[in-house]
């Protein structure tokens, strides 16, 4: 079986990254945040922090998807690692690896089952997250808030929370922050290009609630303006037989928006996190598959 680096070679700000964590660690930082633009790899960060260290390693993301893709990436990295996952009906927390779904894992009678002693390292996808209930359960539980206890990384694209709650009840110190515009511009990212549709719609009036604007009250206000018809219009015009997504503000807006696509006769639908999970993955398959002429509309 190759070696890691015949198998995948680490770009340099992840290995910025990499060295910043450990840096970090020596200065006695036990929580430490990475934050790095979607696209850039933090699954390989994380990945290749796992190989490097001894002891047994616990990931916790908080989607079916997610779960999936740090399998996949870990498995990729860290190719002789024993990987176990911990969802629904499965169990495996006695793997070296443990990936698991917050959902589950963060229930008394599972978490129970996981012994906290012989980890070394944990690692929250998308720490922004890390400040609800469910993932402080866990944490407490895997002792990441002793002096004593296991390296917790956290990693994200947004570190920071609409709702206001700071990040610094959790994490301790952001020690490496990539930066989009330089990924751009080092050809890691592609480049954006921004296309401005007009609406008549007044926002003055639209409040405000934790810093951002009120779902029900825009929703209303995008309705009047016919934001939908304006949506399908510069699909059409922009990115006509491309798979695309529509990012919406709500989950009534999602489905305006599917239903608007979809009568245009553009292939539509509305995913948000009131989709059921086999809902939600056989909707992700079709995204995946479905190839050109076809449109999902979603929200995250």
């Amino acid at each position: 079986m190759r070696m890691l680096n015949e198998i995948i070679s680490l770009r340099p700000y992840q290995r910025d990254a990499i060295t910043a964590i450990g840096q970090a660690e020596a200065r006695g930082v036990r929580r430490p945040l990475v934050a790095m633009p979607t696209g850039t790899g933090k699954t390989i960060v994380f990945a290749d922090l796992i190989r490097r260290r001894s002891g047994r390693a616990l990931v916790l993301a908080h989607r079916d998807e997610l779960i999936g893709q740090a399998v996949a990436k870990i498995r990729l990295v860290h190719p002789r690692a024993d990987i176990g996952v911990v969802k629904a009906e499965r169990d495996e927390t006695g793997a070296q690896v443990v990936v698991a779904s917050v959902q589950t894992l963060s229930r008394l009678h599972r978490l129970a089952r996981l012994i906290p002693d012989l980890l070394t390292t944990v690692v929250v996808d998308e720490a922004h997250h890390a400040t609800a209930a469910s993932y402080q359960r866990i944490l407490e539980h895997c002792g990441s808030f002793r002096d004593d206890g296991p390296l917790t990384l956290g990693v994200t694209a947004t570190p920071e929370r609409a709702d206001g709650t700071p990040l610094g009840d959790v994490w301790e110190e952001i020690v490496y922050r990539g930066d989009l515009l330089e990924m751009i511009q080092a050809g890691y990212l592609a480049d954006l290009r921004a296309i401005r549709i007009h609406l008549e719609a007044d926002l003055d009036q639209v409040h405000t609630r934790a810093g951002d604007l009120k779902a029900d009250e825009l929703d209303d206000v995008l309705r009047r303006a016919n934001a939908p018809r304006h949506a399908v219009a510069a699909y059409q015009e922009h990115a006509a037989g491309r798979t695309a997504l529509v990012f919406t503000p709500s989950v009534l807006a999602a489905h305006e928006m599917a239903d608007a696509f979809s009568a245009a006769g553009v292939a539509a639908e509305a995913l948000s996190g009131k989709t059921n999970p086999e809902d939600r993955r056989a909707m992700l398959r079709r995204f995946h598959s479905g190839g050109r002429g076809s449109s999902r509309t979603a929200r995250f």
